[in-house]
């Protein structure tokens, strides 16, 4: 078996102090024995999670299973045309970019972006008989988590699993209230026991697939 991981800094691995032995990608490569390949970015988009995603198949690669973590539904992808490459646009980074998070950026269709995203990959994965495993960075927004959409009403794998989110969310693994038990790094990235966390429901997701 072939995995491929795809992500923002929680699949990477940031904060680890072990990183390629404790992230939750090697803790399912692993549990099956199998070869993997992690793609992650810290800082990714869901923008660029779907477009890295779909560029690493187009260089004669495939894979038998494909985890993917989206990002934090605020970020998206910018285009520097001097140096020809995408770089990450993130609320918490935003010269260049204040005037379009005051004036234009809207919950809402940040929301509807990421189900987008979700959508094509899904949607490239059914088209080639991959199984995969999709899981959301976070539920703080209830944009996010209860508004409706196209995007959202057409996705096949549910429920969706949240990694991080308020307490009334029933199947998240890191809320707020568990910091106290040290599954949250200082900088709020899973620690040893929350990459366990998610490779187990990784690994119990699988069991289920068809």
């Amino acid at each position: 078996m072939h995995i491929l991981f795809n992500g923002d800094s929680y699949t990477w691995g940031d904060e680890l102090l072990y990183r390629l032995r404790d992230r939750f990608s090697n803790l399912v490569s692993k549990h099956y024995n199998a070869t993997s390949n992690n793609i992650s970015i810290c800082g990714n988009s869901n923008d660029a999670i779907a477009r890295t995603t779909m560029e690493w198949f187009l260089h004669n690669k495939t894979c038998d299973l494909a985890i993917i973590q989206l990002a934090p539904m605020s970020r998206f992808e910018g285009w520097n045309p001097q140096k020809k490459k995408y770089y990450h646009v993130t609320i918490q980074k935003t010269p260049g970019w204040k005037e379009f998070y005051i004036e234009h950026y809207q919950d809402k269709l940040a929301a509807d972006n990421l189900f987008k995203n979700y959508y094509l990959l899904e949607q490239f994965f059914i088209a080639r008989k991959i199984k995969y495993v999709f899981m959301l960075h976070d539920a703080w927004d209830q944009h996010l988590v209860e508004s409706s959409n196209i995007w959202k009403s057409m996705i096949v794998q549910k429920p969706i699993y949240y990694i991080r989110g308020h307490d009334f969310i029933e199947n998240v693994i890191l809320p707020e209230k568990d910091k106290k038990d040290l599954i949250v790094s200082n900088g709020n990235h899973p620690n040893e026991l929350g990459h366990q966390k998610i490779a187990q429901h990784i690994i119990d997701t699988i069991g289920t697939l068809q």
